[in-house]
């Protein structure tokens, strides 16, 4: 296939495309300073498919605010691809993001649009009184794949409607500036981004829970979050800090309190210190155990708790436990 137009910035001249191995195209993208490594099946969707645009938005977006995985102390170059039949695998290269599972997280209200465009915004113009174009700014930083430009026009009247921004006449054309406005609710939305759309898992690791873990995967996702699993291998009997950050920045945390595990006990106790919604789930046979030490910790049996029989249960049951409280 032959790529012309910069899928990033959507300019064709001044970026760079080459296909490589495994069937990736890398992308370096001059305008905005990116390089990312794309999949050639994604790309080959024809210009205008709303999946393949939707994409490569969320694609720009997560690209400014990190141009680079970052991952025990080393840098990657990320790899996006599109796989809905594919659920993420804690053995993925960490790098390598399935935007299937993220395409949920599009900007469908007028004011998710106006806050996720005036944080994008922000990035690419960062000094106070800086002056914007919108003839020069790159689409994608405002959702507009329309390819006529008009909802970029759109987004930037209703951040001018908001109070968001203020026009500027130059010449015969519009231009902008953040108002401080803006950039008091610029800096309550980087306050919140801190959390991201992400379900962190806190359980035992063994060949037994796996099934467990495999539904936890599975409920979160369909409910629209990206997973974060704490790695036994990160355990060693204390908690690391970078399990605390990804902690700090997720949404909500489920526990699986079935095979009892200090290092989970402790996960709770943290996210649930921070305000975090904290979800327990035990299976039926160990919540009604007889045997009092097979049953959850008392304190932590204190919160409601999903008591499930089945993984089919336990992933229903979550969903909506999911869709119900965390916001």
């Amino acid at each position: 296939m032959e790529h012309s137009r910069c899928p990033v910035c959507g300019r064709e001249k001044g970026c760079r495309q080459e296909i490589v191995q495994d069937g990736y195209v890398f992308i370096s993208c001059e305008h905005f300073d990116f390089q990312c490594f794309i999949d050639e099946d994604l790309l080959s969707l024809k210009d205008g498919d709303e999946t393949k645009e939707r994409t490569l938005d969320l694609i720009v977006e997560a690209l400014l605010r990190q141009r680079f995985c970052s991952k025990n102390g080393h840098s990657f170059r990320w790899g996006f691809y599109y796989a809905p039949d594919y659920k993420s695998q804690d053995t993925d290269k960490p790098q390598m993001v399935n935007m299937a599972e993220r395409i949920e997280s599009y900007p469908e209200t007028v004011n998710d649009l106006a806050d996720r465009a005036l944080m994008n915004l922000a990035i690419r113009y960062p000094k106070y009184g800086e002056v914007i174009d919108p003839l020069n700014v790159e689409k994608r930083v405002v959702f507009d794949h329309s390819g006529t430009g008009e909802r970029c026009e759109g987004v930037f009247e209703i951040l001018e409607e908001i109070g968001y921004l203020k026009s500027i006449q130059y010449l015969h054309y519009n231009n902008y500036k953040i108002t401080a406005k803006g950039w008091e609710r610029i800096a309550e939305l980087q306050h919140k981004e801190k959390e991201i759309r992400q379900g962190f898992i806190a359980m035992s690791f063994s060949e037994d829970s796996r099934p467990i873990r495999e539904a936890f995967k599975r409920a979160i996702t369909e409910a629209g979050y990206a997973v974060y699993i704490s790695d036994e291998k990160e355990h060693n009997n204390q908690i690391v800090p970078e399990m605390l950050y990804e902690i700090g920045r997720s949404k909500f945390a489920v526990v699986d309190v079935t095979y009892p595990n200090y290092g989970a006990y402790y996960e709770a106790g943290y996210a649930q210190a921070l305000d975090k919604q904290v979800v327990i789930c035990c299976r039926k046979a160990e919540h009604e155990s007889p045997d009092k030490k097979k049953r959850p910790h008392f304190d932590i049996a204190q919160k409601p708790v999903i008591v499930w029989e089945t993984e089919e249960e336990l992933v229903e049951k979550l969903k909506r436990r999911i869709e119900a409280t965390v916001r």
